[in-house]
């Protein structure tokens, strides 16, 4: 049987338990795995951003600014800030961890001001959540459930049902699932 990737955000049991279903079925349960891959992928690239705990090594161009921004959030700790235009991040180049503080788990205030130089910020930080968000492991769910229920509708746009209605499928996500999202996208605005 596949096992789950690392940024799975919801289970296999989780998703059958909520689809009801009991039987084990090798092929089923791939399947299942394949999906809940999919759409975490997918999740985190409509997010531009992971949502599992891991450390990062980033860069940023110096601007004499005071502030980071990272990629990703919420920002769990800090192993290092580095202000360097050689880019040799020797210990002369560490900044010290009482001159900076996280404010909002989302960014880095320096009581300072960063050099202006290309490249010249190296942080090392650990961000993302140790455990997936309620929200966003429900959403996984229900979005692997309708997948697997259309799986053999891919082509189709319209049914006509039994009482002649016509209804739509629509394989983007769900409503309620864009709602969820976008409470944890990096650039909500665009």
């Amino acid at each position: 049987m596949s096992t789950l990737p690392a940024n799975a955000l919801a289970t296999r049991k989780e998703v059958k338990d909520f689809m009801n279903i009991n039987q084990a079925d090798a092929t089923i349960d791939n399947l299942f795995h394949d999906l809940i891959g999919r759409v975490s992928q997918a999740f985190e690239s409509y997010c531009s951003r992971v949502f599992r705990a891991l450390d990062y090594t980033e860069y940023y161009d110096g601007d004499g600014g005071n502030s980071i921004f990272p990629n990703q959030f919420p920002i769990n700790s800090i192993a290092s800030i580095h202000d360097d235009s050689d880019w040799v991040w020797g210990s002369d180049t560490l900044i010290d961890s009482s001159d900076y503080r996280v404010v909002d788990d989302r960014y880095i205030y320096y009581n300072g001001v960063f050099s202006k130089s290309p490249q010249s910020i190296k942080l090392v930080y650990n961000a993302g959540y140790s455990a997936i968000q309620t929200d966003l492991k429900q959403a996984c769910i229900e979005e692997v459930a309708r997948k697997y229920r259309h799986r053999k509708e891919i082509d189709e746009s319209v049914k006509t049902l039994g009482d002649g209605s016509v209804s739509f499928v629509d394989f983007n996500f769900m409503p309620q699932t864009i709602i969820t999202l976008n409470q944890y996208r990096i650039n909500a605005n665009i």
